[in-house]
């Protein structure tokens, strides 16, 4: 009995001395941390929704842009009009780059705008990629668009110049925003699969 009241006395010493130790290890850290604000969550922004698009009796032609913001991150979707104004193929921005200073804006978006037909392909849903660099503006995007189609890498890319508008009316179906990317990010994946690219 007696050797096991010493053993348990030894434990106990030695579970404290480690206690001390570990406070003395971290206590450092603890104060350096100590003066640190906690960040708060970033909300997400609507920046707007921007278009221009050509319309005849029954169809549309043309571009819109749909931009979020949540912290420095510019997120948002490309709408390319190719025929019926509703549901027009839809694409995720990706590669987004901004420069505040300067308002450069420039991004990528796959899409499928239709069917392709050729000698090497029959039905084949299209691989269209689009590049845009130009500039942001709380009023319009102004820039260059780019359009391949990645069946074909080998062909050049079509180029043209591009104004964007901004809409007040499409700006405020934005609101109020998601608020977080990750609710935003479910709901404009529902609107992929329906009109989302192919491949």
């Amino acid at each position: 009995m007696t050797r096991l009241t010493r053993n348990n006395s030894k434990q106990a010493a030695f579970r404290y001395f480690n206690r001390i130790l570990v406070c003395c290890v971290l206590w450092p850290v603890v104060m350096v941390h100590a003066g640190t604000p906690v960040r708060a969550a970033s909300k997400v922004e609507v920046l707007g929704a921007f278009s221009s698009i050509a319309h005849t009796e029954e169809d549309a032609f043309g571009y819109a842009v749909e931009l979020w913001k949540e912290g420095d991150q510019i997120f948002g979707l490309l709408f390319v009009y190719v025929g019926p104004p509703a549901d027009p193929p839809t694409g995720m921005l990706e590669d987004v780059k901004f420069d505040p200073a300067t308002g450069h804006l420039s991004f990528t978006a796959r899409i499928t705008t239709g069917l392709a037909y050729s000698r090497d392909y029959v039905g084949v849903p299209s691989r269209d990629r689009y590049k845009f660099e130009g500039i942001f503006t709380r009023r319009q995007l102004i820039g260059k668009l780019s359009h391949s189609n990645d069946l074909w890498p080998e062909e050049r890319p079509m180029s043209s110049r591009i104004r964007l508008r901004w809409s007040a009316f499409n700006t405020e179906l934005m609101t109020p925003p998601p608020p977080t990317y990750s609710t935003w990010r479910i709901w404009a994946d529902e609107i992929l699969k329906r009109r989302g690219p192919r491949w």
